[in-house]
């Protein structure tokens, strides 16, 4: 083959998703399924808080506006994978992972939501009050006050100072370089790289990032309970399904295989990322 035209790249994607679908039959299968549940979730009564002022409120109203987006995002990140770009996927799922963090660590701190959002707007940030900008700062290793970030969050969630391989390594998918992309995933997994100027089929790499949008979709399947305020009947259709998918991608957990040192501090992070804690449907 010669220089790649957009033509190429376009119609290879599809051969691409043919053969990730052959490989991973099983994944494919409760994939769709994992993501029918969680839509099904969505038309759900909700457990609406009654004081539009309270912390609870806004938590609930700006999470659950998130979640609404989860089913497209999910898609969307599958359908990267699936056609061969790899780096892209890893990169979309980082948001996902992002947002998963936020979600556990501001449900045990609600009246700092409001104030680390409006800090992230610079027109809103300049008419913060003092106690609102005292929310959102937490002292750091050296005694100094800090403004709350991402990686604290995570340390909080994990419950943790462990190693931040697998955050700083997702985080370069979005930040990357000239260097950074499949061939840098496929090192992180093979202990080897090679360059591929076009996408193709990589059966370690779809299944890294199979596993990691599943162990995700277990991570929200185990929050999103506690927005609902539903009687559940013993043999409930939607009760049961959401037991039995819940089993299955618990299972990709445990079963999944540590590649190297590196991956094995990636399957820790994401296991404590995910856990099950405080909130389910007694499963």
């Amino acid at each position: 083959m010669g220089r790649p035209t957009f033509e190429y790249i376009f119609t290879n994607g599809f051969d691409i998703e043919k053969e990730t679908i052959e490989n991973f039959s099983e994944r494919t299968k409760d994939f769709a399924e994992a993501i029918n549940v969680l839509i099904e979730m969505m038309y759900l009564d909700k457990n609406v808080p009654e004081d539009v002022n309270s912390n609870e409120y806004a938590f609930h109203s700006n999470v659950f506006s998130d979640c609404c987006d989860l089913p497209n995002a999910f898609c969307a990140g599958r359908l990267l994978m699936t056609r061969g770009y790899y780096s892209e996927a890893q990169a979309h799922f980082r948001s996902l992972v992002e947002k998963l963090i936020k979600i556990r660590y501001f449900s045990k701190n609600k009246d700092r939501l409001e104030p680390y959002e409006k800090s992230m707007f610079p027109d809103l940030k300049e008419k913060m009050t003092d106690i609102e900008k005292e929310k959102i700062k937490i002292p750091s290793k050296n005694g100094k006050m800090k403004k709350l970030s991402i990686k604290d969050m995570f340390y909080a969630v994990t419950e943790e100072e462990g190693p931040y391989n697998f955050y700083s390594s997702i985080s370069r998918y979005v930040h990357k370089n000239s260097v950074c992309s499949s061939l840098m995933l496929n090192k992180l997994l093979k202990g080897r790289s090679y360059f591929i100027l076009v996408p193709e089929f990589n059966e370690e790499l779809a299944k890294y990032i199979f596993n990691l949008q599943l162990f995700l979709l277990f991570g929200y399947l185990n929050f999103l309970p506690s927005f609902f305020d539903y009687n559940w009947e013993e043999k409930d259709q939607l009760l049961l399904r959401y037991k039995e998918i819940k089993k299955v991608l618990r299972s990709y957990i445990i079963q999944n295989e540590v590649v190297n040192s590196e991956y094995f501090e990636w399957c820790k992070s994401i296991r404590l990322i995910v856990a099950e804690k405080d909130y389910d449907w007694n499963c």
